[in-house]
């Protein structure tokens, strides 16, 4: 009799250890695996995100392919633009031109910016006689995604000129055919201008010169008379 009990105690004993050193040696090979499962879970999530975020990215530019190939600009007509290039029915690149203030450039870009992602690859500024700018420029078109970057792709910085006149002086005037020149000095630097020159260091145009002054045009389509002084005049 004693020996049945002790036998059942040792089978009971021995079954006990060896559940306890299965579950033992369970929890180490999951410990030890666990890291591969979390990296390969990590991975597995982290490509779903980006399969995801390329998915909307790809919708964001198809919608932005079609509102570039619809766009009407009526609110601003002295623009003209066209779809240069595409791939599989998606622009790549696109091009604009007109002539106007650098007011209303400014504000063309920001619509345009609001709506595009745009990489500029070319651009030709010229001046006009009037104070107006021509502009040909030519984009890359980029796929949309968030916190883009705001671009500066106006010729000169948008800022109105206060007209100090200290620091003008119309020295001279000159006719040579059809044509008047003038020497002006502005903060002790001279320049011969003519109408529709661009002083830069100024951000002014030469509207028109005459023999006894000479017409500045602001940014903002501001005009100053610059006179000839009665000193000067005496000189000549």
């Amino acid at each position: 009799m004693r020996i049945s009990v002790c036998s059942n105690l040792s089978h009971s004993l021995f079954y006990g250890m060896t559940v306890s050193l299965v579950v033992l040696l369970s929890l180490l090979q999951i410990a030890a695996w666990y890291p591969f499962l979390s990296q390969s879970h990590s991975e597995m999530t982290r490509h779903i995100r980006l399969k995801e975020q390329a998915s909307e990215d790809w919708s964001k530019t198809r919608l932005q392919a079609e509102q570039l190939n619809d766009l009407v600009l009526s609110a601003v007509p002295w623009v003209t633009h066209d779809v240069a290039a595409e791939k599989d029915q998606v622009p790549t690149k696109w091009s604009i031109q007109g002539t106007a203030s650098i007011a209303q450039w400014q504000h063309l870009f920001e619509v345009i910016e609001a709506q595009f992602a745009l990489g500029l690859l070319s651009v030709d500024w010229q001046r006009t006689s009037d104070g107006r700018w021509f502009g040909r420029l030519s984009f890359d078109v980029q796929g949309m995604h968030g916190n883009r970057s705001y671009h500066n792709w106006l010729p000169t910085p948008l800022r109105a000129y206060r007209f100090v006149e200290r620091d003008w002086r119309l020295l001279s005037t000159m006719r040579a055919g059809n044509v008047t020149s003038a020497l002006l000095e502005y903060k002790q630097h001279r320049h011969w201008v003519r109408k529709g020159s661009w002083l830069s260091v100024a951000g002014l145009t030469v509207s028109d010169v005459f023999f006894d002054r000479v017409m500045l045009l602001a940014k903002d389509g501001a005009q100053m008379a610059l006179m000839i002084r009665e000193k000067e005049r005496a000189d000549d």
